[in-house]
């Protein structure tokens, strides 16, 4: 006569096999696979960095609003100090040996732990035999995931109702700008008689910080490197009014990046709203709300 089920369920052989595969699966995950200790990421990042080519942001470590002052490549290890090539420079000049940084990479997975950036510190920079500019960071410290984005995007999915111009000059230079009588340098899903300057590029995604575009490579030269100032003027559709509302701003290019058919993608940051004077024209700015 066999068992009944209830019987095997209460055997002690049965809950004494039970506790002793659970102790094996804590004897295997305590002692045979390797665990992080502290400190043990700060030693295996600097070679992972190398490795993999990761392209980092430094900012100062003190501003909070993260704004880049240079875009670097790991590509090499001394110690565990980090040589960087300079990609994109908007001004690591000011920096001083010593200099706090917080550096931001895109999200990667090391040793079972997400990473996005990690603390580091100025110390020097030279120039490559190829006259590419290099610079020396201290070993990486505290690496962690911190977002990165404040302001959410949104993606234009149809440009027709969106149209930008830009100007290529800095809003407090001494000319300014002037809408009714300065012809932009570059417009966007837009034309302008003055200029006869057609779309030359398109509006890829905006938010209450800034705004994404794709921009031909031939139209903006160098007016688009890291750190320039520009001024923009976004018009946007208003279905409830059935008509275009203007909205002007000071920005600055945050990010520039290859894209296919010849054309840049750059990453605009918006620091200063404009209001149009209605007496000689020129713009008045504001800082935004």
């Amino acid at each position: 006569m066999g068992m009944d089920f209830s019987e095997v369920l209460l055997s002690p052989w049965l809950w004494g096999a039970a506790g002793l595969v659970g102790l094996l699966a804590w004897a295997v995950v305590h002692f045979l696979l390797p665990r992080l200790r502290p400190g043990d990421l700060e030693k295996i990042l600097p070679e992972h960095l190398r490795r993999n080519g990761v392209v980092l942001d430094l900012s100062p470590a003190q501003d909070e609003a993260r704004h880049a002052l240079t875009r670097v490549l790991v590509v090499g290890v001394r110690g565990r100090w980090l040589l960087c090539e300079v990609l994109e420079d908007a001004g690591s000049h000011s920096l001083v040996l010593g200099d706090p940084l917080r550096a931001e990479f895109r999200p990667l997975r090391l040793a079972g732990v997400k990473l996005n950036s990690f603390t580091t510190a100025f110390a020097g920079e030279e120039l490559a035999t190829d006259r590419i500019p290099r610079v020396l960071l201290e070993p990486p410290g505290d690496p962690g995931f911190h977002p990165r984005r404040v302001q959410s995007r949104k993606k234009v999915v149809d440009p027709q109702f969106i149209r930008a111009k830009l100007w290529f000059v800095s809003p407090d230079s001494p000319e300014g700008v002037r809408p009714a009588d300065t012809a932009p340098h570059l417009a966007v899903n837009d034309f302008d008689v003055r200029s006869g300057q057609a779309s030359g590029g398109s509006i890829l995604n905006i938010s209450k910080g800034g705004v994404g575009l794709e921009l031909k490579k031939s139209l903006v030269g160098e007016h688009c490197a890291a750190g320039a100032s520009m001024v923009l003027n976004l018009s946007m559709f208003s279905f409830k009014g059935k008509h275009f509302k203007s909205y002007w701003y000071a920005a600055v290019v945050r990010s520039v990046e290859e894209a296919p058919k010849d054309t840049l993608r750059v990453g605009l940051e918006f620091l200063r709203a404009g209001v149009e004077n209605p007496a000689d024209g020129s713009l008045r700015w504001t800082p935004l709300a």
